[in-house]
């Protein structure tokens, strides 16, 4: 039973290894992970090496081939507009109920989540003020009495954390905007006032998908191993 519980563990700690290097961008797109090193790496056999690489493949954060290998896809310019458009979406619903659900001590929470940002931002810790940022769609998400809403939402956050890691890495990203746009927000939010909270939001991932893509490739340069999702065989 001990050594049962040991190799589970073991896996468990690979797939959140290998993960979190994904989500925070060490793993880059299109590097390739080989089953016979990720095994010694861990301390595995190749069984369980495979079975972590497919929950990796479900969460579409690597790719398998038989033929050609696992690799870590690569995210596009389609596939944030894709995930942003679907999450402005998303939040927009969810703001309506949060609105009316949110207590006077999770907007008091919001507001030092927003200070802590803002000081983030201006000492150049962006990373940091995207981890600040994540809380205050997290409290709204929180407050949507929406068990399904929120299950979808969550469904998005891996992709999502992998978009803000490889924009933030570059010198030319600019957190600013989405900031004063999240003040905005939470000003709607103290006043109660549901259909200024929806616009904004809608405006905000609008705006988010405008300052996200140009640091990304065209689906159309990605080869297909790398691609989150398959094309369709008629395109």
């Amino acid at each position: 039973m001990k050594t049962r519980i040991t190799r589970a563990a073991r896996k468990r700690k690979a797939y959140e290894t290998l993960k979190e290097l994904i989500l925070s961008d060490q793993l880059k797109a299109g590097e390739a992970l080989l089953e016979n090193e990720l095994a010694a790496q861990f301390d595995l056999s190749r069984t369980p090496v495979r079975e972590i690489l497919m929950q990796l493949s479900h969460a579409r954060l690597v790719k398998r081939n038989s033929y050609v290998g696992t690799y870590v896809t690569q995210i596009t310019r389609e596939d944030v507009r894709e995930i942003y458009e679907i999450r402005g979406a998303l939040e927009s619903l969810a703001v309506q109920t949060a609105v009316i659900h949110i207590s006077e001590h999770e907007l008091e929470d919001l507001e030092r989540i927003f200070e802590r940002a803002s000081q983030e931002i201006e000492h150049s810790c962006t990373n940091s003020a995207v981890s600040e940022f994540r809380k205050i769609h997290d409290l709204i998400i929180a407050n949507t009495n929406n068990m399904r809403l929120q299950a979808f939402l969550r469904s998005l956050d891996n992709e999502s954390r992998r978009i803000l890691a490889i924009a933030t890495a570059s010198p030319d990203y600019d957190a600013k905007p989405g900031l004063d746009e999240k003040h905005e927000i939470l000003l709607a939010l103290r006043d109660r006032d549901a259909e200024r909270a929806v616009q904004l939001i809608v405006r905000h991932y609008k705006s988010s998908i405008h300052r996200l893509v140009r640091f990304f490739p065209d689906r159309s340069s990605v080869p297909e191993i790398l691609t989150t999702f398959a094309r369709p065989p008629f395109l």
